[in-house]
């Protein structure tokens, strides 16, 4: 890849640009970070906050009660200032996941979500982020969307992350995944959801020449989880180069004056529902119990 190629509307300028309904939106966020005052946030502070997360595609979301039916009337209340103001409906998705850490424990955690998703929602994207699975040798099941993804990540502390699909927030040009990390607790040996969790919001969106990319978002208070979409701040950005044919994915990440610098590779690892991850110093680590569901979004008549 060449220097200077991203643009997005996060500042970047380049040969690759994002496209994307909330580009007055994301100025607002950019000029916030960029702004000393930040609420008391420093830029060297949320440079060291996106220092501290680690380098990978995935990212994180807090479990939800078990919804089983539409609240349109609900849904356009607290997203009357989206651009899609059409209905959507819950769909439960979860349940007990057996997890094996370093291959000598097993756990077994309790997941049940509710992902929103708007009636016929399609988006280019997806099939970039599916893209992205496939080179990895990951089964993505017989639904198209990826609503909920999981893996643990055992490089330095390990971690529990977890992305949902926010249909809400999403867009034909956009999806958008709230993520839950959940860190590993040494006293009990086991992941304890709600015990530390940190958050963060992932948008994928593709470049002018049809790559994936990733803009990472963390909250504006680190003390407070977001509820809304003003209250997440930009991070950094990534871009994915997949090559399913050779079973490879070259990250390049994106620095602030635009330009792009190799970030490493992501392979599939020796066993299923791993993926391999390599840094550009030739450091290797995995990422095991890799799972995705996906699903279907409701037609009119559902």
């Amino acid at each position: 890849m060449q220097v200077n190629a991203i643009q997005s509307n996060f500042g970047f300028t380049g040969k690759y640009q994002r496209n994307n309904r909330d580009i007055e939106d994301a100025k607002i966020i950019r000029n916030d970070y960029n702004n000393p005052s930040n609420n008391g946030i420093s830029n060297r502070a949320m440079r060291n906050a996106a220092k501290a997360a680690v380098v990978g595609l995935f990212m994180i979301p807090v479990a939800s009660p078990m919804l089983t039916s539409c609240d349109t009337e609900a849904y356009s209340e607290a997203w009357a200032n989206a651009t899609a103001k059409d209905s959507c409906c819950g769909k439960p998705i979860g349940g007990n996941d057996t997890i094996t850490i370093h291959d000598t424990i097993t756990q077994i955690i309790h997941d049940h979500d509710t992902i929103y998703i708007k009636k016929k929602f399609d988006s280019p994207v997806i099939d970039a982020l599916r893209d992205f699975f496939e080179a990895n040798d990951i089964d993505l099941g017989d639904g198209r969307i990826p609503l909920s993804i999981t893996w643990v990540d055992e490089n330095n502390k390990i971690s529990r992350p977890k992305q949902l699909f926010d249909g809400k927030s999403s867009s034909y040009n956009e999806l958008s995944y709230d993520v839950q990390r959940t860190p590993w607790d040494n006293e009990t040996g086991s992941f304890i959801i709600g015990k530390g969790d940190t958050y963060e919001n992932i948008r994928y969106s593709l470049t002018s020449d049809g790559k994936l990319m990733m803009a990472r978002f963390v909250p504006r208070d680190p003390y407070k989880k977001p509820q809304a979409r003003g209250e997440w701040v930009y991070s950094n950005s990534a871009v994915y180069d997949i090559n399913k044919d050779k079973n490879v994915v070259d990250r390049y990440k994106i620095n602030d004056d635009g330009s792009d610098e190799f970030a490493g590779t992501f392979t599939p690892g020796d066993r299923e529902g791993y993926i391999r991850v390599t840094n550009p110093y030739g450091t290797e680590w995995n990422y095991t119990n890799v799972k995705v569901i996906t699903g279907d979004a409701p037609e009119d008549d559902e």
